[in-house]
């Protein structure tokens, strides 16, 4: 909340968005409440000031989370999103079904910002992107 009224405030000031906010799910949740976070997360966004750039990073794929997460933000809050953060993916197929989760929640046109966090996924960063 603090983020998004002094992106606000500075965009007041300089007449322009010059930060973007991304709203946390993967070390913003509490465990367990998960759900009411990612709602936490959809209401912001919408509520964000005009002409300001929200964000949302959602659990990894592999995670209990993550469709639920996707489906509810990217459902509700994907018109006012800039973009959906995906960490620690892995592989193109992790790309894939985030893709996926995408198009079920009616929000296909958000972008998907990757994370490559392991040896592994750097080793694959070509195929990925």
């Amino acid at each position: 909340r603090k983020s998004l009224q002094l992106q606000a405030e500075m965009m007041q000031e300089f007449g322009a968005c010059v930060f973007d906010v991304t709203l946390d799910c993967e070390d913003g949740a509490p465990v367990g409440a998960e759900a009411e976070h990612a709602e936490l997360v959809a209401q912001l966004a919408t509520e964000a000031a005009p002409g300001t750039r929200v964000a949302a990073r959602v659990h990894p794929v592999g995670h209990p989370a993550f469709a639920g997460d996707m489906a509810t933000i990217a459902g509700r809050a994907g018109q006012r999103l800039c973009h959906i953060m995906i960490p620690k993916v892995e592989s193109v197929d992790d790309v894939l079904v985030a893709e996926r989760a995408l198009e079920r929640a009616g929000a296909r046109h958000l972008s998907l910002h990757v994370l490559i966090e392991s040896p592994g996924a750097v080793h694959r960063a070509f195929d990925i992107a």
